[in-house]
């Protein structure tokens, strides 16, 4: 898993909850590299689940509910690291479109060895459509988040309900609808 996501994990906990509990979770995860991720370093997926896993426990919350609001708060900050020159992407629709065509083709020009989920759209009409996620780790719910993010970072009128998710989280079905333009 690359570094970015562990290095966004430190910085949403150390913004909501402050430094000492970024070191409360690296001390009960542990890891060899003493806690020092750099954004373009590749990890173990299993480091990455023992934190919010940690923080799961420090905070008396689910999984699910930490690996959204991760993904929630993620959202925006991953936004900053797609080039400007995207005119396809003036909001959460656009975006929760462009994934595989735009992101993820960014992704791989920053990051050539990320391991990506998939996200497959078909239409239901012109103003919905159905996101199928799925990907080798269980992360529907950090999908989630991302998703929401979305809504919540363009504010354009688009809502995501999650209507399916596997026992293991590793896939998930999505409604997206927009107004009537």
């Amino acid at each position: 898993m690359k570094g970015l996501v562990f290095t966004s994990l430190f910085e949403m906990v150390e913004e909501k909850w402050g430094d000492d509990m970024v070191d409360q979770l690296i001390d009960d995860v542990a890891p060899e590299n003493d806690g020092a991720y750099t954004a373009v370093g590749k990890y173990p997926f299993e480091e990455f689940a023992a934190y919010v896993t940690a923080l799961s426990k420090r905070m008396d919350l689910p999984f699910k509910d930490c690996a959204f609001a991760f993904g929630q708060w993620a959202l925006p900050k991953f936004l900053t690291k797609v080039p400007e020159d995207h005119p396809e992407i003036s909001g959460s629709w656009e975006l929760i479109h462009a994934v595989h065509g735009v992101i993820h083709v960014e992704v791989i020009k920053l990051y050539p060895d990320a391991e990506l989920p998939d996200f497959a759209i078909e239409a239901i009409d012109e103003n919905a459509c159905r996101l199928s996620y799925s990907s080798v780790r269980p992360l529907a719910h950090f999908a989630h988040g991302l998703l929401i993010g979305a809504v919540e970072h363009f504010k354009d009128g688009v809502n995501v309900e999650l209507v399916a998710v596997s026992p293991d989280c590793d896939r998930a079905v999505f409604v997206i609808r927009r107004s009537p333009a």
